[in-house]
């Protein structure tokens, strides 16, 4: 919880007051006080990087210092009402559980090609 309070004032002193409160309201947190694992997902952002956006519209975050390693990753579901992990597409999902550094953004497919070998 001290991690979050501080996170709130490292950002207040880097946007603004002004600047803070929008973004709360723009992100959606005051809709999610009925919600506690949306609410704490939410604190868990403050202070967090956007890494990418997915073509389903689920937000994924890194945060690094005060974390520990193996949590500082997450996705924040498009679907705020009905969210399961089965929405992450697989591009995303490597990422998510750090079996490449390569983002769903980065991610290329691969296009095999065929030679009339025999």
């Amino acid at each position: 919880m001290a991690g979050v309070v501080r996170n709130a004032l490292k950002s207040i002193r880097e946007k603004g007051l002004r600047n803070f409160f929008g973004e709360l309201k723009e992100e959606g947190y005051l809709k999610c006080l009925l919600d506690g694992n949306l609410l704490q997902t939410k604190m868990q952002n403050i202070g967090a990087t956007l890494v990418g956006i997915d073509k389903f519209g689920n937000k994924y975050y890194e945060k690094f210092g005060d974390t520990q390693y193996g949590r500082h990753r997450w996705v924040e579901y498009a679907s705020k009402d009905r969210y399961n992990a089965s929405q992450v597409p697989p591009e995303w999902h490597g990422w998510l559980h750090f079996i490449t550094d390569h983002t769903g953004d980065e991610v290329r497919p691969v296009f095999l090609t065929f030679c009339d070998c025999l």
